[in-house]
């Protein structure tokens, strides 16, 4: 029979054991899950996350790159510091503006100088799907993110609601 939530079989009850029993094996599995979880701040994909001397997390295409959700979530939070306009997707970003959140990601990473050029083409390629996502769920809220500055968010929302806008939605779906 096919197993349900708690490991019980379907229509099958306990299968004799008592409610002590289930309960002791729940916590040792909750007891596991919590043990991962821990390694996983420490430990990605089999592959040990390192830090430089001023706590920087190391990047590099031997290790850790940018599958990895370390490097992702830090393209996605470079992206979100100092929002000042209503920026729908990469293009719409200025050269200026996406240098300035690559240097917000090379805060928080290290990479050898050698990979500088792969970091950058791998970093715009991420951000582009990042930055497309985070502000269409952006778009969804009632109330402008605490990362978008002044009429930020007003701006977003007048953009996604030009005919110009709703037609390239439209035909991008």
């Amino acid at each position: 029979m096919a197993r349900g939530r708690g490991g019980r079989q379907r229509g099958g009850g306990s299968g004799g054991r008592s409610t002590q029993e289930e309960e002791e094996e729940t916590t040792e599995v909750e007891q596991s899950l919590e043990d991962d979880t821990d390694e996983e701040e420490e430990v990605e994909h089999g592959i040990p996350v390192t830090y430089t001397e001023d706590n920087k997390i190391i990047i590099d295409i031997r290790g850790l790159w940018f599958n990895s959700k370390y490097v992702v979530r830090g393209v996605t939070a470079s992206t979100q510091q100092k929002m000042t306009r209503g920026i729908t997707c990469w293009s719409d970003a200025s050269e200026e503006e996406k240098e300035g959140w690559f240097n917000n990601f090379r805060q928080n990473f290290h990479w050898p100088k050698e990979q500088e050029r792969s970091v950058w083409e791998r970093y715009n390629y991420i951000g582009k799907k990042r930055l497309r996502d985070n502000m269409y769920k952006v778009s969804k809220r009632k109330k402008p993110p605490q990362f978008m500055e002044g009429t930020a968010y007003k701006e977003l929302m007048e953009k996604r609601d030009t005919p110009e806008f709703k037609e390239k939605s439209a035909r991008a779906k």
